[in-house]
């Protein structure tokens, strides 16, 4: 019969713990690292399609010839007002500046990168029949969050498409 050494006892030595550690640490890093990613791109993504929205929104009331307090206003139209803020407006001919309708702001850190200059933005639809006017068109606007981009373009028809 064997006799058993008082030194054997049962579990894991420290060497094997610290390798199972660090593999676990590995393992953590490289699925953070990849979830992360999508995070950033889908808040990019809801920010261009909340945007296209927005513009598609005022292309809609120039065709439906939407009335604004029983006036129908000569056009309808989208423009950033800074690098995070955006309007729908309107303009009914009379008064000496446009009139904003509603006012929206990018969240989740995203921001416009491009056009720089925020009046290249500005992109009217003429009443009744949507005709785009008021920027160099087809007009691109790029919106950036951490290095990624999208970006929204406007044609002269009032075709809005994400890219």
């Amino acid at each position: 019969m064997r006799k058993k050494s008082k030194f054997f006892s049962k579990g894991f030595t420290l060497v094997e713990i610290l390798i199972a550690i660090a593999i676990m640490l590995v393992m953590f890093m490289v699925g953070y690292a990849s979830l992360s990613s999508p995070k950033s791109e889908n808040k990019l993504k809801a920010a261009q399609r909340e945007v296209a929205s927005a513009i598609s929104v005022a292309h809609s009331n120039a065709l439906q010839g939407k009335t604004v307090n029983k006036i129908l206003p000569q056009y309808w139209g989208f423009k950033f007002v800074n690098n995070k803020k955006y309007q729908i407006f309107n303009w009914d001919g009379s008064s000496p500046s446009d009139s904003m309708v509603e006012e929206y702001t990018l969240s989740n850190g995203v921001t416009l990168s491009d056009p720089a200059d925020f009046n290249d933005s500005r992109i009217t639809f003429s009443t009744p029949n949507g005709i785009a006017g008021g920027a160099t068109l087809p007009l691109t606007l790029t919106l950036s969050l951490s290095g990624s981009i999208k970006t929204i373009t406007i044609n002269s028809a009032g075709v809005v498409s994400e890219n």
